[in-house]
């Protein structure tokens, strides 16, 4: 899942496991990435 916010420079990462929604198993930024 990526989330994006319009007109700001932030978004959100989520990796969930198969078959569980109940707590991702990774997350992170992208703007760890950009300068």
């Amino acid at each position: 899942m990526v989330r994006t916010y319009r007109g700001e420079r932030r978004d959100l990462v989520a990796l969930y496991p198969a078959g569980s929604t109940d707590r991702p198993a990774l997350t992170f930024s992208t703007s760890l990435f950009l300068p």
